[in-house]
């Protein structure tokens, strides 16, 4: 049985030449950026207001772009997480507002262990819908008093790792 490491090694290596036979000459469209800090405005007034980083922006032609975000998923999505993803949906708000001339934007999960490509866009409609469904969660959550804990393999990347209840109790009775 291979080390995680040299098989994830291996992975990397078979997604990369799947993905440089897939898209070679690299002439599709323009990458305008990689790893690109996105704000979106939820609001007029300023008062929510989120953060992201788009693995790859591009544009096809004039106004028409791409948000594309890569997935070494080990399953691919059903349709309906697609369809119903907010980050790329709320990456494409943020890259309206960024770049006024935007006509249409494209969302574009790249499944690397399947080398395979799903699409979707968003109408205004949704993204509106988007916009308010988000600033009723960002207002439920501040108003939430009570934030149970929910371990995973997750929990080293946390932000609140230092003052996260669950990790304080299982250090002080060696866990």
């Amino acid at each position: 049985m291979l080390f995680r490491s040299e098989n994830y090694k291996q992975m990397a290596e078979k997604f990369i030449k799947d993905y440089y036979k897939r898209y070679n000459p690299f002439n599709q469209e323009k990458t305008i950026a990689l790893e690109e800090r996105i704000l979106i405005n939820l609001d007029d007034s300023g008062d929510y207001k989120l953060q992201g980083y788009i693995d790859r922006l591009t544009e096809v032609k004039d106004g028409y772009y791409q948000i594309h975000d890569y997935k070494t998923n080990s399953r691919l999505p059903l349709p309906e997480y697609i369809q119903s993803d907010r980050q790329l949906a709320l990456y494409s708000i943020g890259v309206k507002n960024k770049y006024p001339d935007a006509k249409d934007i494209r969302l574009i999960w790249h499944f690397l262990a399947f080398d395979k490509e799903i699409d979707s866009t968003r109408t205004e409609k949704e993204l509106n819908e988007l916009k308010q469904n988000t600033i009723q969660l960002i207002d439920e959550i501040e108003n939430e008093e009570k934030f149970d804990t929910n371990p995973s393999g997750l929990c080293d990347w946390c932000e609140f790792i230092t003052i996260c209840k669950q990790r304080s109790e299982e250090r002080r009775v060696g866990k």
